[in-house]
């Protein structure tokens, strides 16, 4: 006969924390994932800038 695994009851309490900290972990994730893409477009749109500068100075000194 298989027993299954026995834990050890003092983490059942680390358990529960972790399951009821996990939304406010996902909440967390998701605020940094916004901000992540928020400053992605920022470097895109500064990206842009810089080279339609680098095509003007090139393009007057041609």
């Amino acid at each position: 006969m298989i027993l299954p695994m026995q834990f050890p009851f003092d983490h059942i309490k680390e358990i529960d924390c972790l399951i009821f900290l996990e939304p406010s972990v996902i909440i967390q994730i998701e605020t940094e994932q916004r901000l992540i893409s928020t400053r992605k477009e920022l470097i895109r749109i500064f990206e842009d800038k810089i080279k339609a500068v680098i095509n003007r100075v090139w393009g007057e000194a041609l």
